[in-house]
């Protein structure tokens, strides 16, 4: 949705998505380590949010 809602010009909701995004990669790095799959999905998808242009 993040991309979609970006490409769309839909900012108010695209920064909602990214708030929630940040808040559980948030909690994820604090409780995975930086090997775990879930710490490999979240750095992964920062990535391609900021790919994306988005400002994260």
């Amino acid at each position: 949705r993040i991309q979609v809602f970006n490409e769309e010009g839909r900012d108010s909701e695209v920064q909602t998505l990214i708030g929630k995004v940040r808040d559980n990669i948030d909690v994820i790095k604090k409780v995975s380590s930086e090997e775990s799959r879930e710490y490999i999905v979240a750095e992964k998808l920062l990535s391609l949010i900021k790919k994306w242009g988005v400002p994260i």
